[in-house]
């Protein structure tokens, strides 16, 4: 089995991934925070145990909305970490050949 294997990573590809993930992200977020206001709103004109009941159970799902976001949005930092590693080694690299001493005999 060949052990030689070689990776190319596309940092722009990566970047262009984590920013739109991170545009929809915040669309979401917004339309979950309308979605949240419209829902309080009920309170002014929707007086009952139904409604209530209907209110704390969408304010119970909030928690796991915020945290199913924000393990997205870690997710898409950690995206751009990878892409940041990728181009710094592929710059440290690409400088190694510059600055190997010119004496040396292959």
């Amino acid at each position: 089995m060949n052990s030689n294997v070689t990776f190319k990573v596309d940092t722009d590809a990566l970047k262009s991934v984590a920013d739109s993930v991170r545009v929809e992200l915040n669309q979401i977020r917004n339309t979950f925070n309308d979605f949240n206001t419209t829902v309080n709103k009920t309170a002014y004109y929707w007086s009952s145990d139904a409604a209530d009941e209907i209110r704390r159970t969408y304010a119970g799902f909030q928690e796991r909305i915020n945290a199913a976001a924000a393990g997205i949005e870690e997710q898409v930092i950690d995206l751009g970490a990878v892409a940041g590693i990728y181009e710094k080694a592929e710059s440290e690299n690409s400088q190694k050949p510059l600055t190997l001493s010119d004496d040396v005999i292959f």
